[in-house]
């Protein structure tokens, strides 16, 4: 049994695959992200943060969720996602990545549908913070 949480959720996909194509014995599970109150995912890099950085880092969070509904409002360029998801980032810390993909493959599809997976990482301070969510398109 192998226990990985959703925060890492393209991990989680690549291992799953891995387990698949090599026959492995192996059950994986996928554990809820645990969030502070702020809606900050807990993660061991947290400790880095200053008091204002974790306030701010908490926009992640809030970024991808405005993501999210802006998918269930309709929108479904994964361009036009991303750029709404880049625009609440602004002032959290420095983006490295903004994905908008088919949560079962991870590809890039050109128009949203069935599961979508926003996915983000942004530089807060020193921490290289991570987070996702799931929606349906």
């Amino acid at each position: 049994m192998l226990y990985l949480g959703r925060k890492d959720y393209q991990q989680a996909r690549v291992v799953e695959r891995m387990i698949l194509d090599l026959g492995l014995p192996v059950r994986l599970t996928t554990c809820p992200t645990v969030r502070e109150p702020s809606g900050l995912a807990l993660s061991s890099r947290n400790r880095y943060l200053t008091p204002a950085e974790r306030r701010r880092a908490a926009g992640l969070y809030a970024a991808l969720w405005l993501g999210a509904q802006a998918v269930r409002s309709g929108v479904r360029a994964p361009a036009q996602v991303a750029a709404r998801v880049r625009a609440a980032l602004r002032g959290v810390g420095r983006v490295q990545y903004v994905e908008v993909v088919d949560a079962r493959t991870l590809a890039a599809p050109k128009r949203l549908s069935g599961p979508t997976l926003i996915a983000a990482a942004v530089f807060v301070g020193r921490a290289r913070l991570i987070d996702n969510v799931v929606v349906n398109a």
